[in-house]
């Protein structure tokens, strides 16, 4: 949250919101879910805040990519149960180089 520009301090637990507007609306719809230990999929609608978060993102040092949304991670979990898995989708650059190494260990 501090490169975010806000203190760990500033929200407790959180609320959700359905649309993310800004930098707090992403930080308390985050706060209320991680609270709870679930997770949840918003939209950010405004144009400014997701360059805001982007550029957050970009300038973290110590950052790890994982496969994200639930078909990549459901096709993740099955390539390791001697599942046929047929992508058939674009994928990013992420994606595309972790279903190579996943196809490469396959075969």
């Amino acid at each position: 949250m501090n490169s975010l520009g806000q203190k760990s301090s500033t929200v407790m637990h959180g609320a959700d919101k359905h649309l993310i507007n800004s930098v707090g609306d992403l930080i308390n719809c985050y706060t209320h879910y991680f609270y709870k230990e679930t997770a949840a999929e918003r939209f950010v609608v405004n144009a400014e805040a997701w360059k805001s978060i982007l550029s957050s993102v970009d300038n973290v040092n110590d950052k790890t990519n994982f496969i994200g949304g639930n078909a990549a991670l459901i096709a993740r979990t099955m390539s390791f149960k001697n599942i046929t898995i047929k992508l058939a989708v674009p994928g990013g650059p992420e994606l595309t180089k972790t279903a190579k190494k996943v196809w490469n260990k396959c075969n």
